[in-house]
């Protein structure tokens, strides 16, 4: 059984932990196409709404200040990844 485990962590090593399906495979991996860089911004679209929705649900319990400037802010970020999407698409 030791051996075993000596064995694996070697591979791991060797490897560079880069087995099929493994985390470090997914995260080393790089967008190869226009469908990978659409999905990935629209997943950051999902990501920008859901801070929109803290940022009204903050200010609406007091904890920012209505004049932050919040808004514009995430505003203009959709605005460059709704470009971003369409010129992809395009």
């Amino acid at each position: 059984m030791a051996v075993r485990l000596k064995q694996a962590a070697y591979s791991r090593q060797q490897t560079g932990d880069r087995t099929k399906g493994g985390v470090a495979q997914e995260r080393d991996r790089k967008p190869r196409g226009a469908a990978d860089k659409t999905n990935f911004y629209n997943i950051a679209q999902g990501s920008l709404e859901e801070l929109r929705y803290y940022a009204i649900l903050s200010r609406d319990l007091g904890h920012l200040p209505k004049g932050a400037g919040l808004t514009c802010s995430l505003d203009e970020v959709g605005c460059m990844l709704h470009g971003l999407v369409a010129a992809i698409r395009s």
